[in-house]
């Protein structure tokens, strides 16, 4: 849940696409809006750890979004073109912290949350599998590929199944949940 008074440029969410679909999801995507360029790209390759392809954009309303194809994951797109039952489920929520290191040691020690593409850097961690990430960027940090869109700390909810329960602020404003919703088994 985000709070509609939050600054849009403050955000970033990716959305998993199929594996095989990174060229696919960028053609398709190009077509209907602006794709952001990084290095003269606007198909970006990630580094090694992450094993895949990302093509940025903004949403109406400013928001940093992002297509993944995310290889690891079993379900290729195959011979289907490529349209919107290829976006799959979102698998990244950024949140801006004051320090990357902690709030990745404090979500592995409360949900086992473990580093994803290697150890986190004084500006950027991301914590989860290729299922799900939250990704951590230190406040103040610009979201990758844009120049302009400041990260900041937000009121966001963020709540994610299959760990233990427990709640903690990561920044604030920002809560992590962990454990089946109230009710749920």
């Amino acid at each position: 849940m985000r709070d509609p008074h939050a600054d849009p440029l403050m955000q970033h969410l990716a959305i998993t696409v199929p594996g095989d679909a990174g060229r696919r999801a960028h053609d398709w995507l190009r077509e209907r809006v602006r794709v952001l360029a990084h290095a003269g790209s606007t198909l970006l390759e990630a580094s090694a750890g992450w094993q895949a392809q990302s093509v940025y954009f903004r949403a109406p309303d400013g928001t940093v979004l992002e297509l993944i194809a995310r290889r690891r994951l079993a379900g290729d797109l195959g011979d289907t073109a490529f349209g919107p039952q290829a976006l799959l489920a979102v698998s990244e929520v950024g949140l801006a912290v004051p320090d990357v290191a902690v709030a990745a040691a404090r979500l592995e020690r409360a949900f086992g949350l473990r580093a994803f593409g290697g150890p986190p850097s004084s500006s950027f961690g991301a914590v989860g599998d290729d299922e799900g990430l939250l990704v951590l960027v230190r406040t103040g940090r610009t979201w990758f590929p844009t120049r302009d869109a400041v990260a900041g700390p937000e009121e966001v909810h963020v709540r994610i199944s299959g760990t233990p329960a427990g709640s903690i602020d990561v920044n604030g404003l920002a809560t992590v949940t962990g454990g089946s919703p109230t009710g749920q088994a």
